[in-house]
C-alpha cells in the first residue's frame, strides 16, 4: 500500500470496515476490532492516525511487527493478516519527520471470539 493509498482510505473516514488506531499500544483493542471485521466482511485497521484521521505516523520496528504478530494469534481460527509498513511523511511546523505506519489488511474469514 502507498502513502497515496493510506490518505485515500483515511479520507473516507473510520467504518465498519475501517478503524483507526494512534498507536500500536492500543494493540489489544485493534484486535477486538480485527476479530469483529473478520466475523463480518474484513476490513483495514490503521496505526499511527487519530481518531480525527490525522495521519501522524509511528516508528514501527520489527519488534511492533513481532508484537502484532502475537496479539493477532489470540484469536480463535487461524488467521492470515496482510501486514505493511508504510513510511509516511508528517510535517510538524517546519520540520518533516518520516515515520512507518503499520497497516493491517483483513480479507473475509469467519471467527468465533478473542
Amino acid at each position: 500500500m502507498t502513502p497515496e493509498q493510506i490518505k485515500a482510505l483515511v479520507a473516507k473516514g473510520e467504518s465498519e470496515t475501517l478503524e483507526f488506531k494512534l498507536s500500536t499500544g492500543r494493540r489489544s483493542d485493534a484486535m477486538k476490532t480485527v476479530c469483529a471485521m473478520l466475523n463480518q466482511r474484513g476490513g483495514h485497521v490503521l496505526f499511527g492516525v487519530s481518531p480525527e484521521g490525522r495521519i501522524e505516523g509511528q516508528q514501527v520496528s520489527d519488534r511492533t511487527i513481532e508484537q502484532l504478530s502475537s496479539e493477532i494469534r489470540n484469536i480463535e481460527s487461524q488467521v492470515f493478516p496482510s501486514i505493511e509498513r508504510v513510511r509516511v511523511k508528517v510535517v510538524l511546523g517546519i520540520f518533516r519527520k518520516f515515520k512507518f505506519s503499520a497497516f493491517l489488511q483483513f480479507q473475509d474469514q469467519r471467527l468465533m471470539s478473542l
